[in-house]
C-alpha cells in the first residue's frame, strides 16, 4: 500500500470547511510588473450555489496585515472548480504583494454544511496551505479586464490576528497510523489503485471521507475506504494552530 499527500480535493466537500473561499489577483496597469499592486481583484468561490450574504477578509502582506468586507454576492458563474461571485475590487493604501490571504467569517444562505444547517454565520480557520511560502494570487488581471460595476471596498491595515513565530508554522495534514487495506475475495486477480479524499479536523480527527478516484471495482474501493477510515491522522497546521485539512489515502492493490 502506497500513502500518498495531496493538496487538492473535490471542491464541494472543500467549501464544507468555510462556505466561501477566496480568490485574488493584482490588478496592473500599463507596463505594470505585477508583483505589487495597490489594487487586488478578488471573488469568492464555492462547489454549489449560495448567496453571501457578508463576509470579512484577511490578508497577510509584505506590508503587514489588512481586512475588508464584501456583502451581497451570488456565486453563479460556473468554472470547473466551482461556482464564482462576478469580483470584487480591493484598494489597499500602498503597492503591496499578499503572502496569504482568506475569507476568516462568512454569513451565506443555501449552502449545505458538515453540521447539516445551510444558513447563519461561520468563522473560518486559515486555510491548510501546503507550505510557507504558497502561491497566494492568481496571475495579474489587466484594469480592463475588471467591470466599471465592480463593488469597490478600501482594506484597512490591523494587527497580525494570528501568530507565525513558532518553528513550524504551517504543515499538511498527515496519516500517523495508515492501516493495510484488505484485498477482497471473489475480485479479478490483477492490480488496483484506489484513492480516498479524507477531511481531517482539528482535533487530529477524521470528519469525512470519500472516494476521490475510483479503482474501477466496487469491492476494493470499499476496501480502501475502510482502511481510510480506520487510520489515525495528525491535523493540518497554519499559523501555529490546528486547522481542518485534506490528505489523500492512496491504497495500491496487488493479488
Amino acid at each position: 500500500m502506497l500513502l500518498a499527500l495531496a493538496t487538492g480535493a473535490r471542491a464541494q466537500a472543500y467549501t464544507q470547511f468555510c462556505p466561501a473561499e477566496l480568490g485574488i489577483a493584482p490588478i496592473v496597469r500599463g507596463s505594470e510588473s505585477g508583483a505589487q499592486s495597490a489594487e487586488f481583484a478578488s471573488w469568492l468561490w464555492a462547489g454549489g450555489p449560495r448567496t453571501v450574504l457578508k463576509a470579512s477578509l484577511v490578508a497577510d502582506t509584505d506590508h503587514g496585515w489588512y481586512v475588508w468586507d464584501v456583502a451581497d454576492l451570488t456565486l453563479s458563474s460556473k468554472s470547473a472548480r466551482g461556482l464564482y461571485s462576478t469580483p470584487v475590487v480591493v484598494k489597499f493604501p500602498q503597492p503591496l504583494a499578499i503572502r496569504h490571504a482568506w475569507v476568516s467569517r462568512v454569513r451565506s444562505s443555501g449552502d449545505p454544511r458538515f453540521d447539516g444547517t445551510t444558513d447563519g454565520d461561520v468563522d473560518c480557520d486559515p486555510p491548510a496551505y501546503p507550505g510557507p511560502l504558497p502561491k497566494a494570487t492568481s496571475a495579474p488581471r489587466k484594469a480592463a479586464s475588471i467591470p466599471d460595476t465592480a463593488q469597490t471596498v478600501s482594506a484597512v491595515q490591523v494587527a497580525a490576528p494570528v501568530a507565525s513565530d513558532c518553528a513550524h508554522p504551517f504543515a499538511s495534514a498527515t496519516v500517523t497510523h495508515p492501516v493495510q487495506p484488505i484485498f477482497p475475495l471473489l475480485v479479478a486477480s490483477s492490480t488496483y489503485t484506489a484513492q480516498v479524499t479524507v477531511a481531517v479536523g482539528d482535533r487530529d480527527d477524521l470528519l469525512d471521507s470519500w472516494i476521490y478516484k475510483t479503482s474501477g471495482d466496487a469491492a476494493i474501493d470499499q476496501s480502501a475506504l475502510r482502511a481510510a477510515r480506520a487510520s489515525s491522522y495528525a491535523s493540518a497546521v497554519a499559523y501555529c494552530r490546528k486547522v481542518k485539512g485534506f490528505y489523500l489515502f492512496r491504497a495500491d492493490f496487488q493479488p
